[in-house]
């Protein structure tokens, strides 16, 4: 047996019910054979006594009997086959139906043959070759289905009867003078012994087991014995001879019974099975359609929010979203085949794709701002991330590119810096453009009534993990969020929007958590099933507070440029910036104005108003660049505006911007130098935090784009082979052919199950640091006694020894994250690490340095490569690519560590094998972990 035929034997099996007891008809049946058998036999023995002389020779009748009784025998051993192949029949039911075989042909031959030496040798090697095949059921089951020996004892025995009918002389002499030779008798005895002897097995095995078949066959192998048997006592056409050839005739009858039984059985089975497996594709087919809208739901959002192309390694385009189609005015077929040179604007010179190309060829990910050319010739800015595509042997296979239009920042830009042109000396508010941050994602799923926010979402609102789930997020709480004005207005948007009365894209303040409002604008679309009704509403969030506050101000700065230079001089005398004058700069002297001084600490004229002065309060630091720039000024060159640190009375450095304007003689010699002093130190501050938020966005935005990245790729292939068995078994069911539909519900089946331990993967990673949980005083013995119990299987199935050695028996920290870690690692060395039996994998724990922990698995497998040691902790990162992980395991571990202060790595060891370490320390806050792992990637 193949062992694809085993693999559908074991599920016809495990699907089918176990024939284990006897039904009532079968009862009924089989009671009816053993007593008409009984009587048969008694009779004939009885009647012989009287009847033995009457000789009645009717050769067509003889060979009408034995043909019939052939050919029921060959339909019956069919269907045992058939029902073994199905696995309705156990493997001791094979020599049974090769010896109906045996018998039948032979009985053919024999009903087919002249009464002489070739009929009765003939009859006689049917009953002695049938015996045999009968008797193997002596043989345990594991010998008899091993290899398909009986089919060529059979053969073997069809091929010799049929050749003695050409060669006689292979045979021994049956008869002489009419009468039957002591060959004959001996050989029909020896067959009817056999018969018996199986007979009797068939019996106990039936006590034994219950099946039903054993009991028939038993009852049909003592019909056959017993006429066997009668062959010594009978001549040719005597009564006797007659008498036995009904008894096999009967045989045949009651085999005949046993098929039909068969027959019906299997088929209220396959019935029952059918039901089932119609089951199974109902639950299959609804969780692919609810996966199917979960994408689609996402790629609607991309698609809204998003510009999405991929090209291969000579940059031609092989698909576009509808977002880049709309923004660019190409259709998909005018795109399709061509490179992005069709909407090159000539805005960047060649360089700067050249280094774009240099940087993706080279397998690493680049991220910029380019301007675009549309199709009616029109520019658009967008913010563009190329990352390379990786075939199975690691070659480049394409470039996918992620964009985000930024088109409307880019103007406001623009027009902020034409306004600083007009207003040259009122630009010390507007000294940066603001750049709009990442939007916020959303998602609420309006049948169960349960709502999802991006990190970024909360970010925009001042919300950490834990502050924003004590809101307990909900429809209700974001409204509790609205400002009193909007409230109305939004949420009355917001229900024509679901309904789909009105595309949702509206602005808005919220409340973030420092108790302020901020103006944002949210875009979004709605997911409807088939009947129309709203089943999703997902968008985004985008923060336009400081838009907000750009457009208020230019409206009111571009009123009158005659007002705008009115207010100038109105503000120069109220300005809150220290205003000093450096009158003769041959001179030391100089003028500072009171709110200099105050600006400083100090009181008006609490110390001297010199260039010395200024000098000494500068942060060393700054004193050779200011003075440089005072230089550059006194040359005509750039004019003097510098942020430099001044030492205020308290002693503390604060961060102050200077600019001046120098006045030359006519001699084109610097005469005199006014300006101001403005403090910015709380700006400066707030750039450096601006910075670490622009690291935790980025990081964010990298760990999106990969969500999407797995969710596009990883999550389509197995919805793939979900649709497409679905499909197979729709079709099979509806032809009625259902001979694979097992195989194809257990694609599904692995195909669901690799999916969803996808996603459970994801889960689990983005909790690591988020769910707050009371550190506690773990017992590492504990934990790894219970971290080897769970391995228990595969470290037997893999004949491993597993050793713990610990030199620190205690750790502060969440207990499950240790549980995380020794799951990964151990199951990671067991499945990899162990090359050969008996291998060793080690486990312990030992002080490291800064007062850290350090976690060790040692195994002797084949170990890491040093050039794959750092990117096998990288998110989705596989060096086995036919393992059937994921690729999260070990990202989640250096997660964890980076949580604890601490940090993952892998050493392989000269005399082979590999090491995986962790160092944990105390648990970290979010900003830390942030800090981290910007450490980690510089």
């Amino acid at each position: 047996m193949s062992a694809a035929q085993q693999e559908h034997s074991t599920a016809a099996n495990q699907s089918l019910p176990a024939r284990t007891s006897v039904g009532r008809g079968s009862l009924v049946w089989i009671a009816a054979s053993v007593v008409a058998v009984t009587i048969a036999h008694a009779a004939g023995a009885l009647f012989g006594l009287d009847a033995g002389a009457a000789v009645w020779a009717h050769e067509p009748l003889h060979a009408l009997a034995e043909s019939t009784g052939a050919v029921i025998g060959l339909a019956v051993a069919v269907a045992v086959l058939l029902t073994h192949k199905l696995g309705f029949a156990p493997g001791r039911s094979i020599p049974l139906a090769y010896g109906l075989i045996t018998m039948s042909v032979l009985d053919l031959l024999h009903a087919a043959s002249h009464v002489g030496e070739q009929f009765v040798w003939l009859h006689t090697l049917a009953t002695i070759g049938g015996g045999a095949m009968f008797a193997i059921v002596l043989l345990p089951d594991r010998v008899v289905t091993r290899r398909n020996w009986p089919g060529f004892i059979c053969c073997a025995l069809v091929v010799f009867g049929v050749a003695t009918t050409f060669v006689p002389s292979w045979a021994p002499s049956m008869l002489s003078d009419g009468q039957f030779t002591s060959a004959a008798v001996a050989l029909n005895l020896c067959g009817g012994a056999l018969f018996l002897v199986a007979a009797m097995r068939l019996f106990m095995l039936y006590r034994t087991t219950g099946v039903e078949d054993d009991l028939l066959f038993a009852v049909h192998s003592a019909s056959f014995g017993g006429a066997a048997v009668m062959f010594r006592q009978s001549t040719l056409w005597n009564f006797e001879w007659w008498w036995w050839h009904g008894l096999r005739f009967a045989a045949y009858l009651l085999a005949a019974g046993f098929a039909i039984l068969t027959v019906r059985r299997m088929v209220g089975a396959l019935h029952r099975h059918r039901q089932d497996l119609q089951s199974a594709y109902d639950d299959a087919f609804q969780q692919a359609s609810e996966n199917h809208r979960m994408l689609e739901g996402l790629r609607n959002a991309l698609d809204e929010h998003a510009l999405f192309s991929m090209t291969n390694t000579q940059g031609k385009i092989t698909d576009v979203n509808e977002g880049f189609c709309k923004l660019s005015g190409y259709s998909r077929d005018e795109l399709i085949g061509q490179d992005h040179r069709v909407i090159n604007s000539g805005y960047h010179p060649r360089q700067f794709f050249a280094e774009i190309w240099r940087t993706i060829t080279s397998g690493q990910p680049w991220r910029g701002e380019i301007c675009n050319q549309a199709k009616d010739g029109t520019l658009y800015w967008v913010d563009s991330t190329i990352i390379p595509q990786f075939s199975a042997d690691g070659a480049i296979s394409g470039y996918t590119s992620l964009r985000f239009d930024i088109t409307s920042r880019k103007q406001m830009q623009g027009k902020l810096r034409k306004a600083q042109l007009e207003l040259a000396e009122q630009q010390d508010r507007f000294t940066r453009a603001i750049n709009g941050s990442t939007d916020g994602l959303w998602d609420r799923d309006l049948i169960i009534g349960t709502e999802w926010y991006s990190d970024q979402f909360k970010a925009l609102l001042g919300y950490s993990e834990d502050t924003f789930e004590q809101l307990e997020p909900s429809a209700e709480a974001w409204a509790c969020l609205l400002h009193p004005d909007d409230r109305e207005r939004v949420l009355r948007h917001a229900d024509d929007a679901i309904a789909g009365r009105c595309r949702y894209d509206i602005e808005y303040r919220l409340r973030t958590t420092y108790g302020t409002y901020r103006w944002f604008r949210a875009r979004g679309s709605r997911l409807a099933d088939d009947n129309g009704r709203a089943t999703r509403f997902s968008g985004s969030l985008t923060d336009i507070h400081e838009l907000k506050l750009i457009q208020a101000e230019l409206e009111s700065r571009n009123k009158s440029l005659v007002d705008a230079r009115e207010r100038l001089e109105l503000a120069i005398d109220g300005t809150n910036d220290g205003i000093w004058d450096w009158r003769d700069v041959q001179d030391d002297a100089e003028w500072w104005s009171p709110r200099f001084y105050s600006l400083l600490g100090y009181a008006d004229g609490e110390i001297p108003s010199t260039l010395s002065t200024f000098k000494s309060l500068l942060h060393p630091d700054d004193v050779q660049p200011t003075l440089d720039a005072v230089k550059v000024a006194f040359d005509g060159g750039a004019p003097f505006d510098v942020t430099y640190r001044l030492r205020t009375k308290t002693g503390e450095y604060r961060w102050f911007r200077g600019r001046a304007k120098v006045f030359h003689d006519e001699g084109g010699d610097p005469r005199r130098m006014a300006g101001s002093l403005c403090d910015v130190h709380d700006l400066r501050e707030a750039e450096a935090q601006l910075e670490v938020l622009n690291r935790d966005l980025l990081a964010k935005n990298e760990e999106l784009e990969r969500f999407v990245y797995s969710a596009s790729h990883d999550l389509k292939s197995p919805i793939v082979t979900i649709v497409g068995f679905a499909s197979l078994v729709k079709n099979e069911l509806g032809s009625g052919d259902i001979g694979e539909l097992v195989n194809h519900i257990n694609r599904i089946e692995r195909a669901a199950m690799r999916m969803r331990q996808h996603v459970d993967d994801l889960l689990e990673l983005s909790r690591v640091g988020r769910e707050r949980n009371d550190p506690k005083v773990v017992d590492l013995a504990v934990e790894f006694d219970a971290i080897i119990e769970n391995h228990e299987v595969e470290i037997a199935r893999q004949n491993a020894i597993v050793l713990c050695e610990l030199e620190t028996s205690e750790l502060v920290c969440d207990p499950a994250h240790i549980r995380q870690i020794l799951n990964n690692l151990v199951g990671n060395a067991l499945k990899y690490g162990c090359s050969n039996d008996s291998s060793r994998v080690v486990v312990g724990a030992r002080p490291s340095e800064r007062g850290l922990t350090e976690i060790f698995v040692d195994d002797e497998g084949p170990g890491v490569d040093e050039r794959h040691a750092t990117r096998i902790f990288d998110l989705f990162q596989k060096l086995d690519k036919s393992g059937t992980g994921t690729g999260v395991g070990l990202a989640i571990v250096a997660r964890i560590a980076q949580h604890y202060g601490g940090r993952a790595w892998v050493e392989s060891n000269i005399a082979g094998g590999a090491s995986f370490r962790v160092t944990l320390g105390c648990p970290m806050n979010e900003s830390d972990v942030i800090c981290a792992q910007d450490g980690a990637l510089r």
